[in-house]
């Protein structure tokens, strides 16, 4: 079990580091976006597979990047439903 968490902390970090490249953030603006204390060494923590976010700094992750937390998690896009009509349009057929 262990290992399989190890797995996911890495994941998650290159995902993380992807999402940070491709929007041009370094880590220390990411980090102090997120109200870390220590921006660089903490976003290099989590790219690097030492930890994971609290649940609300993956909440303020997930507003500041263009991404879910369903991605940065398991690395799953999210198609979102426009609506509850539209959703019940689906069920019913």
């Amino acid at each position: 079990m262990e290992k399989k968490n190890e797995a996911s902390k890495k994941e998650f970090g290159e995902r993380l580091k992807k999402i940070r490249n491709e929007g041009s953030l370094s880590q220390e603006q990411l980090g102090k976006t997120l109200g870390y204390k220590n921006p660089r060494s903490d976003i290099s923590n989590l790219e690097n597979g030492r930890k994971y976010p609290s649940v609300d700094k993956l909440i303020k992750l997930a507003e500041s990047l263009p991404v879910s937390i369903d991605y940065l998690l398991l690395g799953k896009k999210v198609t979102w439903i426009k609506s509850y009509e539209d959703s019940e349009n689906l069920e019913n057929n």
